[in-house]
């Protein structure tokens, strides 16, 4: 997540004005994955954390965990903005606050909005008919402020993490079978990212219909991009000697909350000053984006020692 933003926002004004980001093959590798994996993560933990917590006790948690980082974020956010290009209009002011807090943070705003319809569809049944009988309908959701196209797009995930930790499916990651699985699912992936490019090119002027290809396709890359790199991965960290270096890998996932909120905190920051910033090269890019991690990991760090931070950076405990 870290080096894809900073492809986008490190490369110079003009390389960000464009939107020359989405033709690098870095940042396209990145995103087709990216996003659907800490969705599956996020599943899988809802999961356990449902096995000793009511749906009720976890929709409570969830609005304060998210909900408090959310809000506390677009204040900050809107007075960035403000500071580089101030204005008194005070009606102006609340519009532009109010779209700031809806339309930044938009991974914090999809996981509590997928979460919360997981755990209704739970208090409902929890049968997985009602899972995917919801994973249909929300193709057919218009795109809108409120219900982005991409919040919908990452339920499916959710639901899959969720599942995976629900039926211990995680378990043949540990058999011989793994990195055959991977391979396979490596082959699927550049297959689907060829017929993404050559024959479904043109769905969109086919109106809905072209609309939902067009997502389930996606989806589809994202899923095979998962079978290839969560078993790679998995073997990684059971062969791997550098404990030190998975433990540290490890303790940035669990301040990835911190991380988000404050790197996302720099590049509006940057991008607000982008037309300052001559382009620092591809090195510069990956080292920025290094130095950018370790800052956040470090704000992160300090959030959790003191209250009033823990509470509007975290959600609190």
């Amino acid at each position: 997540m870290l080096v894809g933003h900073a492809i986008q926002y490190c490369y110079g004004a003009e390389y960000f004005l464009q939107g020359a980001y989405y033709c690098n093959p870095i940042f396209k590798f990145i995103y087709t994955f990216h996003m659907p994996l800490f969705m599956a993560v996020s599943g899988y933990l809802l999961q356990q954390t449902l096995t000793h917590r009511t749906e009720l006790e976890v929709a409570k948690r969830r609005l304060r965990q998210l909900g408090l980082p959310i809000l506390s974020f677009g204040v900050l956010a809107f007075a960035i903005k403000w500071a580089v290009h101030p204005t008194f209009d005070i009606i102006g002011c609340a519009k532009d606050l109010f779209s700031t807090i809806v339309g930044n943070l938009w991974f914090l705003w999809a996981l509590l909005y997928n979460q919360l319809l997981l755990l209704l569809i739970r208090r409902m049944g929890d049968k997985m008919w009602m899972y995917v009988l919801a994973g249909v309908l929300i193709y057919f959701i218009p795109d809108s402020s409120y219900i982005p196209a991409r919040y919908t797009f990452l339920y499916p995930f959710l639901v899959v993490g969720y599942m995976t930790g629900k039926h211990t499916l995680n378990r043949i990651y540990a058999g011989k079978r793994r990195m055959g699985i991977s391979a396979s699912m490596l082959v699927l992936y550049v297959g689907a990212l060829y017929a993404a490019r050559t024959q479904l090119a043109d769905v969109w002027g086919w109106g809905m219909l072209g609309s939902v290809l067009h997502t389930v396709m996606r989806q589809l890359i994202a899923f095979f991009a998962l079978g290839w790199i969560l078993p790679l991965l998995y073997g990684v960290y059971k062969t791997c000697s550098a404990k030190r270096i998975i433990r540290l890998v490890m303790d940035a996932g669990q301040n990835s909350l911190g991380i988000y909120y404050f790197q996302t905190l720099i590049f509006i920051l940057i991008s607000r000053v982008c037309h300052l910033l001559p382009s620092i090269g591809v090195w510069g890019v990956l080292f920025g984006g290094v130095v950018i991690t370790v800052e956040c990991l470090l704000l992160a760090w300090w959030s959790k020692r003191h209250g009033v931070a823990r509470l509007l950076v975290l959600g609190g405990k």
